[in-house]
């Protein structure tokens, strides 16, 4: 529903969590005042696609950050200074009335996203999102299949396009539908969305986007190394028959199982009718890793959520996250994302 109104953090926190999100909002200065004035809409079109539109005042500096599952979130902005954290790095767009931007997030495993509020500037924007299982339900084809893993290549990446006259036209005719209330209204909307998925679409196919590296965008404060491309899927990429049912097996002991300690592997493999020799070949070739580095990085992966969303200190972190010292945690987790916990923070609060 659009909301023709001012919101304050509470009334913003709201909506977002009745869309689903794990969310939370800081403010730069602890105060009732309103975060944003104007029009703001959150709509779940299907289980699997999202839009949002905004267009209004900015009140006050601040961070929204929420935890995103994986998706292609894209997006086009007609006014505004948008600056992002995603992960372990941050991003800025600007556009303007006559320099529309387009810039479209893949996100290929679940992440933390923070989105920064400047105080005193208006933003024009809309939002489509549709998430990875979505998407991939439908496929009709392996070469469907090949083409929608080739996009989620990276467990995170941004690209920055052209936004043609055709997308402006789509966003133009968004808003005008959004502030309206008749159910007509909402309808043409629900396929405009859509009509901006399938332009958008083509321009993250593996061939297009490796002809044309300026699309990848590097973030602001890069913490980690990352390809500028995306590759094309290879057929040792294709997901397996049985994987999703093993990580759910795995996400169960991550549920019982702090400390990681006695995991009973050959039990895991009964249950799933496996031999341990092939539980961790599928494991293996899918994530690179064994099944208890699986396991660890489950747990490290979730320790942003802990640390950003749910603003716990390094300290509880490191103990939820299965290990018995600071200092070990912090060497694992700066192994995998490439920035210590203390520095992830600052890139999403500071």
């Amino acid at each position: 529903m659009t909301q023709k109104r001012q919101l304050n953090k509470d009334g913003l926190h709201s909506m977002l969590v009745e869309q689903g999100f794990e969310h939370q909002i800081f403010q730069k200065e602890i105060n009732t005042r309103s975060l944003f004035e104007g029009e703001l809409s959150f709509e779940k079109i299907s289980d699997g696609i999202s839009m949002h539109c905004s267009h209004g005042l900015e009140k006050q500096a601040a961070r929204s950050s929420a935890s995103i599952n994986p998706c292609i979130s894209m997006n086009i902005v007609f006014a505004g200074n948008i600056g992002f954290s995603l992960g372990e790095d941050r991003y800025q767009f600007t556009a303007s009335e006559h320099n529309p931007v387009l810039f479209i997030n893949v996100i290929g495993e679940t992440e933390i996203f923070t989105r920064h509020l400047i105080e005193g500037q208006t933003v024009k924007k809309i939002n489509i999102t549709i998430d990875k299982q979505w998407l991939l339900s439908r496929c009709k084809s392996t070469n469907d299949l090949a083409n929608v893993h080739s996009i989620f290549g990276q467990n995170s990446a941004v690209y920055h396009f052209d936004c043609s006259p055709a997308l402006v036209e789509l966003a133009e005719q968004l808003f005008e539908q959004k502030v309206k209330l008749e159910l007509g209204s909402q309808l043409q909307a629900e396929h405009l969305s859509l009509q901006v998925v399938h332009e958008c679409l083509p321009l993250l196919l593996a061939e297009n986007i490796s002809s044309k590296s300026d699309h990848f965008v590097a973030p602001i404060s890069a913490n980690k190394p990352k390809s500028s491309l995306t590759t094309k899927l290879t057929k040792q990429a294709l997901p397996q028959f049985g994987i999703c049912k093993i990580e759910a097996a795995l996400d169960g002991i991550l549920l019982n199982n702090q400390l990681l300690k006695n995991v009973s592997l050959k039990e895991v493999a009964s249950q799933l009718g496996l031999s341990i020799s092939t539980l961790q070949r599928q494991v293996k070739e899918k994530h690179q890793v064994t099944v208890i580095e699986y396991l660890r990085n489950k747990r490290l992966d979730n320790a942003k959520k802990l640390l950003i969303i749910e603003r716990k200190s390094i300290g509880e972190v490191s103990f939820m996250s299965g290990y018995t010292h600071v200092a070990n945690f912090t060497t694992a987790f700066k192994k995998r994302f490439g920035v210590t916990p203390d520095k992830l923070r600052k890139e999403h609060f500071g």
